[in-house]
């Protein structure tokens, strides 16, 4: 048998091993890239919508409040040079304005583009509102 000192040096002490947990291995930062590139692709093309759209709530909101011919032109020239490339947008007003719009058969709208260049002609109130709806119809059906 052996002398009991040395035996008692030779002991190591324990070895506690860490603590299970949770590794970022490859496999794991290849999954997490790959459905975070899934998410983005679900989501982006629902913020483009949204950001595309965002003329359409801008002109109702200011159409809202439009009170004047000039200002309803205004917003319908905005509206076109949003939509449109500004070369052939640019240059317009009145009726070459509705043309460019497709509103040219609205016999509202024709007069009250006649309103925004001789201030003395009255509009009545009532005209002004019906080619409010009419320009408000025609924003929400503009596509892009």
């Amino acid at each position: 048998m052996q002398d009991s000192n040395t035996s008692l040096s030779q002991l190591h002490d324990i070895f506690i091993p860490h603590a299970i947990g949770f590794e970022w291995r490859e496999g794991h930062i290849w999954l997490a890239l790959l459905l975070a590139t899934v998410l983005l692709s679900l989501l982006y093309p629902l913020y483009e919508c949204s950001r595309n759209n965002l003329y359409k709530k801008e002109a109702l909101k200011a159409l809202k409040t439009a009170a004047t011919p000039a200002e309803i032109f205004e917003i319908l020239k905005r509206v076109l040079l949003t939509i449109n490339p500004r070369e052939e947008v640019a240059s317009l007003s009145g009726a070459a304005l509705l043309q460019r719009a497709g509103l040219a058969q609205s016999k509202t709208l024709a007069h009250l583009a006649q309103g925004v260049y001789n201030p003395k002609q009255t509009i009545q109130t009532d005209t002004i509102e019906d080619a409010k709806k009419q320009l408000a119809r025609w924003i929400r059906e503009q596509k892009g």
